[in-house]
């Protein structure tokens, strides 16, 4: 399958506004407040994405639906942190369309690129699907069509399309893309899981794929054995990375389809290989227990099953994500201590997915399918609730 970017017939800056910015007071520093961008995803007959605008990230702001932008039933925010644009990928005509943010949060929309053959990816976009590396280079990773879509994100036009299907391809699998994609140096590291095809199973072996953004190649691609859908990622100041099993991968071995065994790894700085693999099942006695979000260091919040909390009955794996029998974990992922369990706080739903806003961490949290927040991880005391809005908060970043 092919891949082409074709220049739409997007709006200029002389279409005007898409409407003001959702937030929880009366709108933004006219002197040029920080703004950012949430995606949401709301559930439904005929679900809806919606990417909104917010001043701030404390606990008292909500994303005002009526102000948001809309992105087809599973679309997608994303963009460069602090550049002023916003990216929305629409779900369902698997178009890109740029924004320009204004300093009091005003959204103009810009020119639209058709992203033919993106829309599968489109519909399950993460943050880990988009990579900038200056204003004129940008990536998209297509896991579907196992490719790398390189683009130009000022001018709104296609660079190259480049064929990786020798280090993401394995038979009968789908690859399943990490949330996040990493930059080491002039390197994206790449990590990703594979599911069935027919079913919901997963492959027992993940990879992470090295990329050189110089030459546009792939450099190396380490497999990963006995080590189910690694899907979170983290650098440390010392340059290490640590990858992960999503929580979800315990889910299914749970609830009878093919899943685990949910590992976390660590490369070197500057290598291509793991030195290290440890089982979280050796960690914390929970039956489940997967995921890793940076706190600081080597720290690192995991997702961990509170056994006492799943109703009897629960056969499936939306039911056991959604419930919330879910609880933080704070592991140090340097040492072989037992994760501490945060037993003090409220359980929530299971899956939860790593933001980077400025140089600190966060993630979403939701209690159930109707209504989710952003929380900070980077306080002692356990992450701290923040922004919140209607569905499953899928991304947030800092536009300006």
């Amino acid at each position: 399958m092919t891949f082409a970017f074709v220049l739409g017939c997007g709006s200029s800056a002389e279409s005007g506004d898409t409407g003001g910015a959702g937030t929880g007071g009366a709108g933004g520093d006219v002197n040029g407040s920080q703004w950012f961008a949430v995606t949401t995803q709301i559930a439904g007959d005929a679900p809806v994405t919606l990417v909104g605008l917010v001043n701030s990230l404390g606990e008292d702001v909500t994303l005002d639906p009526a102000t948001a932008i809309e992105a087809g039933q599973r679309g997608f925010g994303f963009g460069p942190e602090g550049e002023g644009t916003l990216f929305v990928l629409d779900g369902e005509s698997a178009q890109i369309t740029r924004f320009d943010i204004d300093p009091l949060g005003v959204p103009r929309q810009g020119e639209i690129l058709s992203a033919q053959n993106l829309l599968q990816t489109a519909r399950g976009a993460t943050a880990g699907n988009f990579a900038f590396i200056d204003s004129n280079k940008a990536y998209a990773i297509d896991p579907l069509n196992q490719q790398i879509i390189i683009w130009d994100p000022e001018a709104m036009v296609l660079i190259e399309v480049v064929d990786v299907s020798d280090a993401m391809a394995l038979p009968e699998f789908a690859p399943v893309l990490g949330y996040n994609t990493q930059r080491r140096g002039n390197e994206l590291v790449i990590v990703m899981g594979y599911r069935r095809l027919t079913t919901i199973d997963y492959a027992t072996e993940s990879r992470i794929i090295f990329f050189d953004t110089d030459t546009d190649a792939v450099i190396d691609t380490t497999v990963v054995e006995d080590c189910a859908l690694l899907q979170h990622t983290f650098e440390t100041e010392d340059g290490d990375i640590y990858a992960a099993s999503d929580v979800f991968t315990a889910i299914a071995r749970l609830t009878g389809t093919a899943g685990g065994p949910e590992c976390f790894v660590r490369v070197p700085a500057g290598a291509y290989s793991t030195d290290s693999y440890t089982l979280f099942s050796s960690r914390t006695t929970s039956a489940a227990a997967g995921s890793i979000l940076q706190q600081s260091g080597t720290r690192a919040y995991i997702r961990v099953l509170d056994e006492a909390l799943v109703p009897e009955g629960m056969l499936t794996s939306g039911e056991l994500n959604g419930t919330p029998a879910w609880r933080w974990g704070l592991l140090d992922l340097a040492t072989s201590d037992q994760a501490t369990v945060l037993t003090d706080r409220e359980p929530q739903a299971a899956v939860a997915q790593p933001f980077i806003i400025g140089g600190a961490f966060y993630s979403n949290e939701f209690d159930d399918f109707d209504r989710s927040r952003v929380v900070s991880l980077s306080g002692a005391d356990g992450p701290t609730p923040g922004v919140n809005s209607v569905g499953i908060i899928r991304n947030v970043f800092r536009v300006r």
